[in-house]
């Protein structure tokens, strides 16, 4: 399983059940995984030919909106889409019209701002996760937003950002020498530049992916 699918699977293993929207959904297999644990889940993206999930579904493209009324959702969740979509102030306004006061608004990314990145723009001009390949692939990557943005657009939308978390610590893709050497530098350089880093805590330093969990307060 996707480990940031297997994360948020752990999550709502503890959560009250009720109304979640999986916007970007993709394969539907994290929309069936919670349709399994007992929420109500409606899903939506552009691909409808792509989601082979067992719940309900509503073509839509996130670019223009999310195909539903307001206050209606319990919980919401952006996981990897942010980074594909022209807009970012746009579809997180979106999510937080659809999701009810004191609901809860999940968000992943990739973090463009850990160790491995930093290196990465310094050596080459570009970002971790947003090479040219990456950026021209179908649904590409078109969109790097680091964290500190994500958290200013929640503030303006009505969230409360309540916590910050990685699900991988430079799992740097790569295989063989090439993989290795990335890694080794990455940890190395970690090491002596911590002191110089900001900000200082694991998850954005290290983090791969960054999964932001937020609260809307009115």
């Amino acid at each position: 399983m996707d480990p940031i699918h297997a994360k948020l699977i752990r999550f709502f293993e503890k959560k009250n059940k009720g109304k979640i929207l999986d916007a970007g959904a993709g394969d539907g297999k994290l929309s069936t995984a919670l349709s399994e644990l007992g929420f109500t889940v409606s899903a939506c993206d552009i691909d409808r030919d792509l989601f082979q999930g067992k719940t309900s579904f509503k073509k839509a493209d996130l670019n223009k909106g999310i195909p539903y009324p307001d206050n209606h959702f319990d919980y919401v969740l952006l996981t990897e889409v942010i980074e594909h979509l022209e807009n970012p102030n746009h579809i997180i306004r979106e999510c937080s019209r659809v999701i009810k006061s004191g609901g809860i608004f999940i968000t992943t990314t990739p973090n463009v701002a850990n160790i491995f990145s930093r290196l990465k723009f310094l050596i080459t001009g570009e970002l971790f996760c947003f090479s040219k390949t990456e950026r021209h692939s179908k649904h590409g990557h078109i969109n790097p937003i680091p964290y500190w943005e994500i958290e200013d657009i929640m503030e303006k939308n009505n969230f409360k950002l309540l916590n910050i978390e990685s699900n991988n610590y430079l799992a740097i893709p790569g295989s063989g020498a090439s993989g290795f050497l990335k890694k080794t530098i990455s940890n190395m350089a970690y090491v002596f530049m911590y002191p110089l880093l900001n900000p200082k805590n694991k998850e954005i330093l290290k983090g791969d992916n960054l999964i932001f969990f937020a609260q809307k307060v009115r």
